[in-house]
């Protein structure tokens, strides 16, 4: 089974500086993460794959 983690209107930076703690557990561990909606910035996309891999 593939497991698929889904985010949008993460609202970064202009809502916080990094994801929720809550958020980034529960995309670990994950096969995919797509982030729906909204552009970040390079940094937001560098977290999203530390939180990948």
């Amino acid at each position: 089974m593939i497991t698929i983690g889904v985010l949008s209107d993460t609202h970064l930076p202009k809502k916080g500086k990094e994801l929720p703690v809550i958020v980034q557990n529960r995309l670990q561990g994950g096969d995919w993460i797509i982030h729906a909606g909204d552009r970040m910035r390079l940094a937001d996309t560098i977290q999203l794959e530390w939180i990948y891999f």
